[in-house]
């Protein structure tokens, strides 16, 4: 398994144990490689880079929504996916 990172047992306690850190905002930063910016998300001591750092907020955001009771669980299908 190489090229994977293992955690240690002590390092999720922490990460774990202190839930506002997850409680961020994305960051767009400029690259050489690229003319337009790209998403970091600076989460747990380390950065999460697109694509994952670009779903991450979104999916916050309907969890945050759903915590604070907004409306919205159960919305319509479309008419294809009745068939």
């Amino acid at each position: 398994m190489s090229g994977f990172r293992r955690y240690s047992t002590e390092k999720h306690a922490r990460a774990t144990s202190k839930p506002g850190q997850l409680d961020v905002a994305p960051r767009f930063v400029a690259i050489a490689e690229s003319g337009r910016p790209v998403i970091q998300l600076p989460l747990l001591d380390t950065l999460v880079h697109a694509p994952t750092a670009a779903v991450l907020p979104q999916f916050r955001e309907v969890v945050l929504q759903a915590l604070r009771g907004h409306p919205g669980g159960r919305p319509g299908q479309p008419v294809f996916a009745w068939r």
